[in-house]
């Protein structure tokens, strides 16, 4: 049976005031979510969307359970919202990778909505394996701006689709096999945004353990501005004995192609045993019904500013003043300023179709009108229109007698 070696960091960056981000590593599942909205409802969003994954795999643990666990995570923080005037308008970015049985073998089944990222390291060469829901990603891939264009684009963190904003939500959902020896990343946006592919690739190829490799990723981005919260979850992918995994070879599959037999795994549980509370707990822990969760991997000698067993939600933290960061990027702040949705789509298309129709029946009715007048040569005369004209349509003379 094959088992992730995982390891997560998160840091809360050198511009951000507080830690909205979260996520969660052990032997059979890995979550990262990066939360948006404001004050404190970012950071509900995404403990409430790793707390609930975690909780819906550990009862169904199977691609589907998986899949059908981001859907309820997403009902539950939409009605949060809807019922809390402190926490409306909050969401979450979301992706997740689990070990399911398919088969006589296993795969690694992959879930992912918003902007979070999953990478495969795999013979020295990095493949980004989700695609971002996002208005630039939108445009990148219809061709209209390049990628220079999209790495500096205004609205490069305006998402198409997010975890929580709406009552329904689409996850993209694919299966890999699980190769021995590869390795899987899943990052938020604070890293992609400050190190490129090329140095994602090198840091996770030169550090052995995923969790140097996790601190190390996170140190290059503060190095780089960290103007955003960063977080990554490095698994690597091992065997153990009898094991019906691939040594090589692999799906890559692609959004959609979930074709998994629901079969139980060995039992475990995914869910750690709550952190008692104590003086230093954030005020977020009454908010959030989520028990604070660790990371599975111990970490050792962490990094300044990067934390190990780390909580789902974190206490705010100064930035640093040793560095002078760069100036913070725009927040998450909501759903009119983030969120593009099906219903804003809606409204737009009614909107025009009714002006449409005005303008049409406007021109209809000038058209289908006739009087008979008098026309500047004293002539009795037919006119087609309205008598003293409609708005900018004046009469026009058809006949004079």
């Amino acid at each position: 049976m094959a088992t992730f070696h995982a390891a997560s960091a998160t840091d809360v960056g050198n511009a951000r005031a507080t830690n909205q981000d979260a996520c969660y590593a052990a032997e059979r599942l890995c979550i990262v979510a990066d939360g948006m909205g404001g004050h404190a409802s970012g950071e509900v969003a995404a403990a409430t969307a790793v707390s609930g994954l975690i909780q819906a795999f550990s009862e169904t643990p199977n691609a589907r359970g998986l899949l059908a666990g981001a859907k309820s995570v997403n009902r539950e923080i939409f009605d949060r919202a809807e019922e809390s005037e402190e926490l409306r308008g909050m969401g979450t970015t979301l992706v997740a990778m689990a070990l399911v049985p398919h088969r006589n073998a296993e795969k690694i089944a992959l879930i992912n909505v918003g902007d979070s990222r999953a990478y495969l390291l795999e013979d020295g060469e990095l493949v980004r394996l989700t695609e971002d829901h996002s208005l630039v990603e939108e445009l990148l891939r219809q061709g209209e701006i390049t990628e220079a264009e999209a790495d500096v684009h205004p609205y490069r963190h305006v998402l198409t689709r997010a975890v929580g904003i709406d009552d329904r939500v689409e996850a993209d959902s694919w299966t890999l096999d699980p190769v021995i020896g590869t390795r899987l990343l899943l990052c938020s946006d604070g890293l992609t945004n400050e190190c490129t592919e090329e140095v994602i690739c090198e840091i996770l190829s030169a550090n052995s353990e995923p969790a140097d490799a996790a601190y190390a990723l996170i140190r290059r981005a503060l190095d780089h501005g960290g103007n955003d919260n960063i977080t990554v979850v490095v698994a690597d992918v091992l065997v153990g004995a009898n094991s019906p995994v691939k040594s090589r070879g692999r799906s890559k599959g692609r959004p959609g192609d979930l074709a998994i037999v629901p079969a139980p795994l060995e039992s475990e549980n995914l869910v750690p045993p709550p952190v008692t509370d104590s003086a230093e707990q954030s005020e977020l822990t009454q908010l959030s019904s989520a028990p604070p969760l660790v990371a599975a991997t111990t970490l050792s000698q962490p990094a300044q500013r990067t934390t190990k067993a780390l909580p789902l939600i974190k206490k705010p933290k100064a930035p640093r003043s040793t560095r002078a960061p760069r100036a913070p990027e725009t927040s998450h702040t909501g759903l009119a300023e983030q969120i593009i949705t099906f219903r804003v789509a809606l409204v737009i298309f009614l909107l025009i179709l009714i002006i449409a129709g005005t303008a049409g029946s406007v021109v209809w009715f000038n058209k289908a009108t006739y009087f008979i007048g008098i026309d500047k040569n004293q002539h009795v005369a037919i006119y087609n229109g309205r008598p003293n004209g409609l708005l900018w349509f004046k009469p026009t003379l058809v006949h004079e007698s």
